[in-house]
């Protein structure tokens, strides 16, 4: 399937093209998802991180989840199905399966954000390499890179995953409504 990218959307001069990034291009909210095709396997560290951007590409407020799921969870669109999530809003907030956990951590445009699975399977949220949250659920499973963008222009930059032996930019899978850039 191909898509084009939004109307407005400009790529030069906002990241590194190497680097995969993703825009959602549906309207309809949080109807924009994304999965990574490698793994963290099971008992093993690893993690993903974005670049958080306060405003899509027409300078609107952006909404971004993005965070892990276990391989085996089924492929949505809305960040109510993915497992742990780090959601770049007006301020950072940590969801777990569709729940607000923690939220009121501030940040700034263009800042890293991570979520971090140990080999014991504690899962940690960092902002800017600082652990902000650990969560109370620990999880060993094989997990996967997951992603949701609230409406059309939102986006997620400079994605990164490391699954416990290499660290890289991923390729996507399952994409539904978004373009990557």
């Amino acid at each position: 399937m191909t898509f084009v990218l939004p109307v407005g959307f400009m790529t030069s001069g906002i990241l590194n093209n190497d680097t995969p990034s993703v825009v959602g291009i549906s309207a309809v909210q949080w109807n924009n998802g994304f999965e990574t095709v490698a793994r963290i396997p099971s008992s093993t560290e690893g993690y993903i991180s974005y670049t958080s951007r306060r405003y899509n590409i027409l300078g609107q407020s952006s909404y971004a989840m993005v965070g892990l799921s276990r391989a085996s969870d089924p492929v949505v669109t809305s960040y109510t199905g993915i497992r742990y999530v780090l959601y770049t809003a007006n301020t950072l907030e940590v969801w777990q399966s569709g729940t607000r956990k923690y939220y009121g951590r501030t940040y700034t445009d263009g800042d890293t954000v991570s979520l971090h699975r140990s080999a014991s399977g504690v899962i940690t949220y960092r902002h800017k390499g600082v652990i902000f949250y650990t969560s109370t659920i620990n999880d060993t499973a094989e997990m996967k890179g997951d992603g949701s963008l609230s409406k059309t222009h939102d986006r997620a930059e400079n994605i990164i995953l490391n699954n416990g032996t290499d660290t890289f930019n991923p390729e996507f899978d399952n994409k539904v409504n978004v373009a990557e850039y």
